[in-house]
């Protein structure tokens, strides 16, 4: 009978534990996914902006190319000193 008994406590016992684990288990996967997901987002956002910023950037350095061949093409001051 004694025997029982320590086996049913132990029985009980071992299956809080593994029913506190599953919870743990859930909670944090939960988690995870949640994080995951933020974690995508600001991805996606980092290279939406990666994207405009090197558009900009080539934008303007196709302007200044522009404006130095329009330099280039102007005639030459003459009273102007190398």
């Amino acid at each position: 009978m004694g025997e029982s008994l320590v086996r049913d406590g132990i029985s009980r016992t071992t299956g809080g534990i593994s029913s506190l684990l599953r919870e743990i288990i859930q909670e944090f996967l939960v988690y995870l996914d949640a994080h995951e997901e933020r974690l995508e987002t600001r991805l996606i956002e980092n290279k939406r902006t990666k994207s405009n910023i090197l558009k900009q950037a080539s934008a303007l350095e196709n302007e200044l190319a522009r404006l130095l061949e329009q330099a280039e093409k102007l005639p030459k001051d003459p009273n102007e000193q190398e």
